[in-house]
């Protein structure tokens, strides 16, 4: 199983996919004028809500250019706290999973 999660300004949804077929699909409105970390804690709190033992992979979409190697996504224009976002490192922190933080 995979989770891939979308991060927009309006909300954030996150779906879990087993052969390529999304089999449920969850979504929070995103609290895009919040501090960085409440927008960070609201996605990891959706990937909390759909992880199991048996997730491979975890992608992650924003509206902004991403550093994909060091997880660091730049200025999302719709969340204006999110300016230089260690996604990868954070989202790691919070949940312990191989994929998202691999060092």
């Amino acid at each position: 199983m995979d989770i891939g999660i979308d991060i927009g300004g309006t909300k954030i949804a996150a779906g879990l996919v087993l052969d390529n077929k999304l089999i449920k699909l969850i979504s929070v409105k995103t609290k895009s004028n919040a501090p960085q970390e409440e927008v960070i804690l609201q996605v990891t709190s959706l990937i909390d809500r759909l992880i199991t033992k048996n997730t491979r992979k975890i992608g992650l979409a924003v509206p902004a250019i991403v550093d994909v190697e060091k997880g660091i996504v730049f200025e999302t224009v719709n969340i204006p706290s999110w300016k230089k976002v260690p996604l990868k490192k954070k989202s790691g922190e919070k949940i312990p999973y191989p994929s998202i933080c691999p060092e």
